[in-house]
């Protein structure tokens, strides 16, 4: 058959119609998935511009941070190192045995040709005591027969009132253990009692009992005048109770002699304190001296390498730990290399009487000093040495300010700084973020 029937004709219709409906429903299909991908990259991009800053700001913007704030304060670039103290002194020696009384006390000056301290044999002590009953003795038998009534009461008042203000002071010696001024006191209270009886004169030599205790008492000063040997000082100085035994070795006419050995040996040697308490002395050694000319040095062994800031002739700056005090002075001596030290000596004149007493101290050498608007060197961020400046972050409200400082001086802690712009500069009392690394400027930071 050569002809298709009514029926198959109809079948291939529908075929075709059917095929054109689907291919239509695919290309519908089609751009409606266009459409959901295109809005699904939309919502990426959305996503992307507002949610990563939102992201980035929580885990940094707002992070917890640090802070201080600035003060001012000082600091230095220094080199503590131990001293040994060379001076020009007189020694005196004890002429008998026996105790000594200081006429001069410990740090004070004394004038030349003058007693520096008197050295007693021992029966002072047993003649004082004598001396003291007679004044007593003498001052009853005047009250008891009127002699001198009007004396009593004003001078003679005024003396006991001193002798009572001394025994006050006598107490409170013995009571916080300060033995050294005990006997000075006891001492003075000696004299004011003898006061107490010169005062009065020799009109009083008609009582026969009080002249019989004047000429007892006159025996007794003469037996104590004639056990009773003064120190007397050719020189003017200060004057020192604490013989160390360096007095002829450490003088400035030894200075080139000092090796860094004998300083260490020196240095490490004990040497023994003075018994405050102890007013003994002995025939022939010494127990006082005279520093003359109120200059000192100050002798430092230091290694050669780190010692080239100190140049014979050159000021420098220096500081006593032991007495907390800072002062000026000039190198006076460079030794040569000696197996890689070196002594260095400096001359000054300060603050003598406060350490007369001491052969060893402690002494910062100061190299450079600086005051200011102090903070933390870690807390200063791109640091040029070169040009002096660096980076400090500032807290304003809740929000970091990157602001460029000058650095004054620093040492290896901290620095001082100071504003290089007048409108984004820095002040007292700024708050500052302890940590600035990866802190940006106008981020938002908690404390």
């Amino acid at each position: 058959m050569s002809g298709r029937t009514t029926s198959d004709k109809n079948a291939l219709s529908n075929l075709k119609k059917s095929n054109k409906s689907s291919v239509s429903g695919n290309k519908a299909g089609k751009s409606k998935n266009r459409k959901k991908f295109r809005l699904l990259k939309i919502i990426m991009a959305v996503f992307i511009l507002i949610y990563i800053p939102c992201l980035i700001y929580w885990f940094i913007g707002s992070r917890i941070v640090a802070t201080d704030i600035i003060r001012t304060g000082k600091i230095e670039d220094s080199v503590n190192v131990n001293a040994l103290l060379i001076r020009d002194e007189l020694v005196l020696k004890a002429p008998i045995d026996g105790e000594y009384i200081p006429y001069i006390d410990e740090g004070y000056k004394v004038a030349a040709k003058s007693v520096v301290a008197a050295v007693v044999d021992n029966s002072y002590s047993e003649i004082i005591n004598e001396l003291n009953a007679i004044d007593e003795k003498i001052l009853t038998a005047m009250k008891e027969t009127g002699v001198g009534a009007e004396i009593f009461s004003s001078d003679i008042s005024k003396i006991e009132s001193d002798i009572e203000s001394k025994i006050g002071l006598l107490v409170e010696e013995l009571n916080s253990n300060r033995f050294d001024k005990i006997k000075k006191i006891k001492y003075e209270i000696d004299k004011l009692m003898q006061k107490k009886t010169e005062i009065s004169g020799g009109s009083y030599n008609d009582h026969v009992y009080i002249k019989t205790l004047k000429e007892q008492k006159n025996k007794l000063m003469q037996n104590l005048n004639k056990g009773m040997y003064e120190s007397i000082s050719d020189i003017s100085g200060v004057v020192s109770y604490n013989i160390d035994g360096y007095e002829e070795v450490l003088t400035p006419d030894g200075i080139d002699k000092l090796t860094p050995e004998i300083f260490e040996s020196i240095m490490t040697a004990k040497i023994i304190q003075k018994d405050i308490g102890n007013w003994k002395v002995e025939m022939g050694k010494p127990y006082v001296k005279v520093v003359k000319d109120f200059q000192y040095q100050i002798a430092v062994c230091m290694d050669s390498d780190k010692s080239g800031f100190l140049v014979k002739g050159k000021k420098v700056l220096l500081r006593i730990n032991d007495i907390n005090k800072q002062m000026r002075g000039s190198v006076s001596y460079v030794s040569e290399d000696m197996n890689g030290k070196k002594i260095i000596v400096i001359l000054v004149d300060k603050y003598l009487s406060e350490i007369v007493g001491l052969r060893k101290v402690n002494v910062d050498l100061i190299k450079s000093s600086y005051e200011g608007l102090i903070v933390p060197l870690k807390s200063l961020r791109n640091i040029d040495y070169n040009l002096a400046t660096a980076e400090i972050v500032l807290l304003k409200g809740d929000t970091a300010s990157v602001r460029t400082v000058k650095i004054v001086g620093y040492n290896d802690e901290y620095a001082v700084v100071e504003s290089e712009s007048k409108t984004r500069g820095i002040s007292l009392y700024d708050t500052y973020i302890k940590d600035p690394e990866n802190i940006v400027d106008g981020q938002v930071v908690k404390q």
